[in-house]
């Protein structure tokens, strides 16, 4: 405690005011390096004995006619200051686990991302070349002919494959999407024949969907996925049987009680099983994390579901507790406009779109895939002129006194990226149609170029009825 008498303060002379300012200072100086863990023990600059122990120091100091007194407070001072140093290292010590955990699943997260991009853009190349020549076989097989089923096994088995790379880039955060608007309440029910399939007849699925829920713009076979996997979550958490429920609501979420305010769809999927304490819910998400031992599961389930609510600039969250079941929140963005009728999507028994006669400059690195492509095309009626890379394109663009009705490229190519070649193109031809293809497209910075020219996008691999379909749209 510092306390300083001040009667004769506006009696003092200039000089004796500034004599005491020194002192107090030089006082402050000691009481700091007191706090701090040093113990002063000395005499000030201006000849006034500081008198003082290991255990108190008590001075009284008689300076110009009154009373300053001074109690520097050290009890086990040294004790304080060691006990408040280790505490402090100990902060630091778990910022620093923390930050380096952060810093391992970043890591972790953009090696497989990068795995999966490199996987991605060559083998959907080679799928796309596999299915589309089994569609072709099929499609002119007759079901009675013994490599029908041949045919048909090699196609399903495409499809896994492909299926497996969308995983990888689900959980890498780097899927493309082909968001349109959708009603969730449809998305769900069209797949509940799949989820008894999937998650055995001693769980009881139960679904509770609001009557007037709202749009949202999403990709169908992300939120199919996004179910699918909370599903094999729940039904591993329920061996010996249960309840899996899945709810969908409206949300219109105020700023004040939550970070994001606006119009949501909230999809709630809850089960019956184990549950999970907080130190466990707050792993969950961890690629690789798992708590079902050791060759049971990849731990990518739940990183794959986040992967995909990220990506639809959605949120989840979790309310668990051990022996209580757990519910998973997913809050999605609502979106004006009616949902489109799923259900009337073309299958591949549907008769071919075909052509007649319309130019089409085809751009594409992969020999397989652009002589598949310009092969089917040229026998539905399109006359196709091919060009492997950049360069090819423009010389044949010129030679053909740019007469085309559109251009299909691929977004990688060996010399340029597929969105430069059409800028060249549009800036002599800027109402040329454009059809663009990839197998593996960073989506953070390329699809909103793409989104914003309005350009038609086809994923690969993509099925004839796909290719046949898009080419079609953009030459009517």
């Amino acid at each position: 405690m510092l306390s300083i008498a001040v009667e004769k303060m506006k009696t003092m002379s200039p000089w004796r005011l500034i004599w005491l300012t020194v002192l107090v200072a030089e006082v402050l100086t000691a009481l700091m390096n007191t706090i701090m863990g040093y113990v002063w023990w000395g005499r000030f600059s201006l000849d006034l004995v500081l008198i003082g122990c290991v255990d108190a120091l008590f001075v009284s100091l008689l300076a110009a006619g009154f009373v300053i007194h001074v109690m520097f407070a050290l009890r086990d001072s040294q004790k304080h200051v060691e006990t408040n140093i280790r505490k402090y290292n100990e902060e630091l010590e778990m910022k620093v686990a923390q930050r380096t955990a952060e810093l391992i699943k970043a890591q972790k997260m953009e090696a497989v991302g990068n795995l999966a991009g490199g996987i991605a853009h060559d083998f959907n190349n080679i799928l796309t070349v596999i299915s589309g020549e089994c569609e072709a076989a099929i499609i002119s097989t007759s079901k009675y002919d013994p490599l029908y089923p041949a045919l048909c096994n090699m196609l399903n088995t495409s499809n896994r494959a492909a299926g497996l790379v969308r995983k990888l880039l689900q959980f890498s955060r780097r899927q493309n999407l082909e968001p349109v608007n959708i009603n969730l309440n449809q998305t769900i029910n069209d797949i509940l024949g799949m989820l008894e399939k999937l998650i055995g007849e001693d769980i009881a699925i139960e679904t509770v969907f609001a009557d007037d829920l709202w749009t949202v713009k999403a990709d169908r076979a992300g939120i199919e996925q996004m179910i699918i996997n909370l599903a094999v979550n729940a039904r591993d958490a329920m061996p010996k049987g249960g309840s899996f429920k899945v709810t969908t609501s409206n949300a219109a979420l105020d700023k004040q009680l939550t970070s994001r305010a606006g119009n949501f769809v909230c999809i709630t999927v809850s089960d019956t099983g184990y549950g999970m304490d907080s130190e466990t819910a707050e792993r969950i998400f961890d690629p690789f994390f798992t708590t079902k031992g050791e060759g049971k599961n990849t731990g990518l389930g739940l990183s794959v579901v986040q992967g995909i609510i990220e990506q639809h600039n959605g949120w989840i969250t979790v309310e668990s507790k051990p022996g209580f079941g757990t519910a998973f929140n997913i809050f999605l963005v609502a979106s004006p406009g009616e949902a489109i009728d799923i259900s009337a999507q073309t299958t591949i028994t549907a008769p071919l779109q075909a052509g007649n006669g319309q130019r089409i400059l085809l751009i594409e690195d992969d020999h397989d895939v652009r002589d598949m492509v310009s092969r089917i095309l040229g026998h539905k009626g399109y006359a196709v002129f091919p060009a492997s890379n950049a360069a090819d394109a423009i010389d044949t663009f010129e030679k053909e006194n740019r007469e085309f009705n559109l251009v299909i490229t691929d977004m990688i190519l060996a010399d340029e990226q597929g969105l430069e070649i059409v800028e060249q193109l549009h800036s002599t031809s800027p109402h040329l149609p454009v059809l663009i293809c990839s197998g593996y497209m960073d989506y953070k910075s390329r699809w909103p170029v793409i989104e914003e020219k309005g350009y038609r996008f086809l994923a690969k691999p993509f099925t004839l009825v796909q290719l046949l379909e898009a080419v079609k749209e953009q030459t009517a």
